[in-house]
């Protein structure tokens, strides 16, 4: 597949972003990390921060609906999930998330992933991390699959937006679609 991406500065994103937005991509489509749909906003099951262990060896799943976490239950195929820019800022900070293998996860590294994803990374990524939510309410994030997200990254290198109506189409998960009726119905 040729690949017209839009360079770091046309995208208005630092180069390493850029290049840690790459690995993410290709990783989210060759290697499908596990995914961890039940680890829904408020689940139990998962703590930003796990004091009784400070450095978890573990492997790092898939969930749009947390930064980087660590998964207190093994009802999970994976230690730990992620979202996007929580991949990026991972790889970013040397730790090897981007590998099948496991990996030590600290709690300073989901501390600063965290960080990252809600303060620190550039302005043009928050349309990636953070969907529409006219497009997929905030409560369907943790059910989108790597291989959609890396549709939606593969748009925004490629137009400079997140396009996550057409990263859905694409990942065939248009079921999680906000329905907006209003177009179709008149008075």
């Amino acid at each position: 597949m040729t690949n017209n991406f839009k360079t770091a500065e046309q995208l208005r994103i630092t180069k390493e972003e850029y290049n840690a937005l790459l690995k993410t991509m290709e990783h989210l489509e060759t290697h499908q990390p596990p995914m961890a749909a039940d680890a829904g906003y408020g689940n139990d099951s998962l703590d930003y921060f796990n004091i009784d262990k400070p450095e978890v060896e573990t492997r790092i799943g898939f969930n749009m609906g947390y930064e980087a976490r660590l998964v207190k239950t093994q009802k999970f195929e994976c230690g730990a999930v992620a979202c996007i820019g929580g991949h990026m800022s991972l790889h970013m900070q040397g730790v090897p998330a981007l590998s099948d293998g496991p990996i030590r996860l600290t709690d300073g590294q989901a501390r600063q992933a965290l960080l990252y994803v809600n303060i620190e990374r550039s302005r043009a990524l928050k349309p990636l991390f953070f969907p529409d939510q006219k497009i997929i309410g905030s409560a369907a994030w943790g059910t989108i699959r790597p291989d959609t997200a890396a549709h939606a990254i593969r748009g925004f290198l490629t137009t400079g937006g997140a396009d996550w109506h057409q990263a859905l189409v694409d990942g065939g998960q248009e079921n999680l679609m906000v329905l907006n009726f209003s177009e179709d119905y008149e008075d």
